[in-house]
């Protein structure tokens, strides 16, 4: 079983390796969408904010 798992620690070690890296690259790929949707939301607030204070000087 111990010559078992001395081979087979390398690829256990690059498959752990692996699956940590593609979890950062999930959780990036994550950010960056509730990035964009958060900068989404900002950008119409400013936008209707921008409206509403030309409305109110156009009265």
């Amino acid at each position: 079983m111990i010559e078992f798992l001395t081979v087979q620690a390398p690829y256990v070690v690059l498959w752990v390796t692996l699956t940590v890296w593609a979890g950062i690259a999930v959780f990036l790929l994550w950010l960056e969408h509730r990035l964009r949707r958060l900068e989404a939301v900002l950008e119409q607030a400013r936008r209707t904010e921008s409206d509403t204070a030309s409305s109110i000087a156009a009265e």
